[in-house]
């Protein structure tokens, strides 16, 4: 039996006629007005045909689903989660672009600004402080002043890029701390893309996951060069942006521009399956239609931007994937997946959902390292020689021990293998890079292994320390030059002329370059760092509490933190080990 919603007199038809009851331009509760039939119309025309188009039939199912799939429920929740997100956001410093707040003195400014590159001018470097300002005035300080300084749309859009950018796969009060930095010698995409690759990297170093880095380079460049360093409105324009997808783009546009595209990540695919009880893999398929359906229908068009952050804020916060808040979820009421808890009185949980697909198991390396240590006459620290990383695939163009993989096998395998294996390795690539005269070249006989996870590969680092013991005088190097696979002994930042069997540059970096500077990535800190521990580096304090504050994670077997290569060593300990 057909009923309506509305007591609006319908025109007669024709018997035979074909009767569309929706219309171009109509909102969604017209359609659903439109699509059912007067009872007492039909009795009268009993030959009428009834076509009713996919829209409303769409509208009809998502009315018997109830919960976020009704129009009015969904009117409710937006208010609801955006009053919650109001009262509990976190105080992030790129959320803040309409906080009035103190204004501050250049000179405040000059303290934590550096030149983006050597060949920046005074002019630029003036400019470039000029747009730190902007993001200091917001993200630095408090207070209650409103003189502060106007801040483009595309200033605004490029620090919410990178702020997106930097919190994939990253914890986000960390990122909060490198974005500081970032902004401040980079604040525009304009001043990023005059940047290279390496002082790109050497900023990024710690948030791991290098590739990110590298896109935001790209991107600012194409900004700048492309399109005038004018970010696009719209979510079509910024996927044309390198680095930027479907999420990325989402997110900029309504946050930056206030469009009303929802933005869907790990944390609306978790709120979502939760909220209306979607089966199968979020990623792909017909659950993550419905996701995107549902996410698409749910953003509040007037605070788009908002929205998606009191979305993501939900999803980290409180609909988190172990021991979810519930009682404080702003969505409860609408809950399909809380309903269902309740009415099997446990016997299926929210954390059911979403139902992602195992991940493939970790590819498993065995690799030997040679650590090659020197002094040189007149240095007062120690020096080790590093390689760079190929320009593309993991950790592209940044700099590491010298390497070679041994076996892609699992420990259990590998420690069948003879001992003859790995010394093997180690005596190849050690005179690859120092060659084979006796009289320069000491062994220290100090050697281990420590384990470092990468996103898809469990890495295995059988290191040996190498001392080099001989300092080549300047005098000697026409004569050194000569011999084959010998390092010259020159400036401390100079490429090395040996001719190793690889084709990467070398490089020597003085010990300090680990403790201060943090430019190389956490498996790289992390073998100096147990190197140091065992007495053959320096620990700078300053150094070894950034990367302590850098690697918060908990320790385990699997992914031990540079903390714990700090900590004193307890004899029971056989995650690392340094054999004399």
């Amino acid at each position: 039996r057909l009923t309506s919603h509305t007591q609006r007199s319908r025109p007669r038809h024709r018997k035979g006629d074909t009767v569309h009851h929706s219309a171009d331009g109509c909102d969604r509760q017209q359609r659903a007005q439109h699509s059912v039939m007067r009872a007492e119309n039909v009795g009268k025309d009993d030959d009428v045909v009834l076509v009713e188009d996919k829209d409303d039939e769409r509208d009809g199912e998502r009315r018997r689903k109830g919960g976020l799939y009704d129009d009015a429920n969904v009117i409710d929740a937006r208010v609801k989660l955006l009053s919650w997100y109001d009262d509990v956001k976190r105080d992030l410093p790129w959320r803040r672009r309409g906080r009035a707040t103190q204004q501050l003195a250049y000179e405040d400014v000059d303290a934590k600004f550096e030149p983006t590159t050597a060949s920046t001018s005074e002019d630029d470097d003036a400019k470039v402080r000029r747009l730190a300002k902007l993001w200091h005035e917001r993200a630095f300080e408090d207070g209650n002043d409103d003189r502060v300084g106007v801040m483009s749309d595309d200033q605004y859009a490029y620090g919410v890029l990178v702020s997106e950018i930097m919190s994939q796969q990253t914890q986000i009060e960390r990122v909060a701390e490198y974005w500081r930095r970032w902004t401040t010698r980079w604040p525009t995409a304009e001043c990023l893309a005059n940047a290279t690759q390496d002082e790109v990297n050497e900023e990024w170093a710690g948030l791991g996951y290098y590739r990110r880095a590298k896109y935001l380079l790209e991107g600012a460049k194409y900004v700048r060069d492309k399109l005038g360093g004018k970010y696009p409105r719209n979510v079509e324009g910024l996927l044309k942006v390198p680095g930027v997808g479907p999420y990325t783009a989402s997110a900029v546009a309504s946050i930056a521009f206030g469009t009303p595209a929802a933005a869907v990540d790990g944390n609306v695919y978790r709120v979502l399956t939760r909220a209306c009880m979607i089966r199968g893999d979020p990623l792909k398929g017909t659950a993550a239609k419905e996701i995107r359906a549902v996410a698409d229908a749910f953003v509040d068009p007037a605070r788009a931007g908002d929205f998606n952050q009191a979305m993501m804020e939900l999803g980290a916060t409180t609909c988190a994937p172990k021991n979810p808040k519930c009682q404080q979820c702003p969505l409860r009421a609408w809950c399909k997946g809380v309903e269902e808890e309740e009415r099997t009185s446990g016997a299926f949980k929210v954390t059911e959902l979403p139902e992602t697909a195992k991940k493939a198991p970790k590819r498993e390396e065995q690799r030997a390292f040679v650590v090659i240590r020197r002094r040189r006459a007149d240095a007062d620290e120690d020096e080790f020689l590093l390689q760079k990383r190929p320009a593309k695939g993991l950790l592209a163009g940044l700099w590491e021990f010298p390497n070679v993989l041994i076996a892609e096998e699992t420990d259990e395998v590998f420690s069948a293998r003879s001992s003859r294996d790995l010394r093997d390795a180690h005596a190849s690539l050690s005179t690859s890079l120092i060659g084979d005269a006796s009289s320069a070249v000491a062994v220290d006989a100090k050697r281990g292994k420590i384990i470092h996870v990468f996103s898809h590969i469990r890495q295995v680092m059988h290191y040996q320390l190498y001392d080099l013991v001989t300092v080549i005088k300047e005098e000697d190097k026409d004569e050194k030059d000569e011999k084959e696979n010998i390092i010259i002994i020159d400036d401390a930042n100079a490429t090395s002329t040996s001719t190793s069997t690889s084709t990467q540059p070398l490089k020597w970096y003085p010990a300090s370059a680990f403790e201060r500077d943090a430019v190389f990535s956490t498996s790289v800190q992390k073998l100096y760092a147990n190197i140091a521990r065992a007495g053959v580096g320096t620990i700078a304090h300053a150094g070894a509490g950034k990367r302590a504050r850098d690697a918060a994670d908990v320790n385990s077997r699997a992914q031990p933190s540079i903390a714990a290569f700090f900590a004193p060593k307890s004899h029971s300990s056989t995650t690392t080990s340094a054999v004399v």
